[in-house]
């Protein structure tokens, strides 16, 4: 059903414009605010969600030992492998 509906837009802009109901430009216009509207509201509904993981995630409590952490390594395969002690 959507891929119809979505096969259908241009068949009915193209109607519009023969029977002089709208200017070409209209549809081209009409067609970049759909796709703007479309875009923007992802973009704040992701921007929304980020915002409130931040806000609910809890922070992470400090080690009590430095030295006992594990090395973050996950960007290792950037830079190699590290240098042998010497």
């Amino acid at each position: 059903l959507s891929a119809g509906l979505l096969a259908l837009i241009p068949w009915v802009a193209i109607g519009l414009v023969i029977v002089h109901f709208h200017y070409f430009s209209d549809t081209i216009g009409g067609a970049g605010t759909g796709i703007t509207v479309a875009l923007g509201t992802a973009l704040g509904v992701d921007a929304a969600a980020a915002w409130a993981g931040r806000r609910l995630r809890p922070e992470a409590p400090a080690p009590a030992d430095p030295a006992a952490t594990v090395p973050d390594r996950r960007n290792e395969w950037l830079s190699g492998p590290p240098a042998p002690p010497s």
